[in-house]
């Protein structure tokens, strides 16, 4: 648990000083309970404000923009170790991306961070934003292609590997690439771009 909250907090200080380019790492934090907050008082049937859904969000109004429009989900590591009674010795399998095609699981690991983001962002009707990191590895970003192509509108073409993920549990085919990469291409970044791209995708889709 530990592990996962210094990734949130790595994160959050990451996004802020992308969202304010570069001026501080303290518009963006951890959401009250990691989104568990919200969850309680949905099911007492209260309300629930926006900013109490998903891992991260906004603790400054320059910020705030950004979470007006994506429910932004955490997930780090999450390798399975494994003891063999005949070696008897531990193994440690890491997932991967390439689950989704040759693994036998019905819900490989990457489908179980997708559903949880998508699920928050359906509740908090914005769209997600999932940032993931495998073990030793470097963060990456997930997002709706839409989204992803919105962004290529403003910035023009990526430079930079990326995944599409088309089909399967995702009902909208979904973009994952490097998050460094992601920040670099779209550097000043501001809330006129987010608004009039993000609201011509969702117009788009209906």
């Amino acid at each position: 648990m530990a592990h996962g909250k210094n990734f949130e907090r790595d994160m959050a200080r990451e996004l802020s000083l992308y969202l304010t380019n570069g001026k501080t790492d303290d518009g963006v934090w951890l959401t009250e309970g990691s989104g568990g907050r919200a969850t309680n008082r949905r099911k007492a049937n209260r309300a629930v404000r926006i900013e109490q859904h998903s891992d991260l969000t906004f603790t400054m109004d320059e910020t705030k923009y950004w979470f007006d429009s994506f429910s932004v989900e955490c997930k780090s590591g999450y390798a399975k170790k494994t003891k063999s009674k005949v070696k008897n010795k531990v193994t440690i399998t890491h997932w991967c991306l390439t689950d989704l095609i040759d693994s036998m699981q019905q819900t490989t690991q990457f489908h179980e961070f997708w559903n949880q983001c998508l699920t928050d962002s359906i509740e908090s009707k914005r769209e997600p934003f999932l940032i993931y990191r495998r073990n030793r590895r470097t963060p990456c970003v997930a997002m709706h292609k839409d989204i992803f192509n919105a962004f290529g509108g403003r910035f023009g073409l990526p430079d930079f590997n990326y995944l599409t993920i088309n089909g399967g549990f995702a009902p909208l085919p979904i973009v994952t690439c490097n998050i460094h990469h992601f920040y670099d291409w779209t550097m000043n970044i501001n809330y006129k771009v987010i608004d009039r791209y993000i609201k011509t995708v969702l117009k788009r889709r209906k």
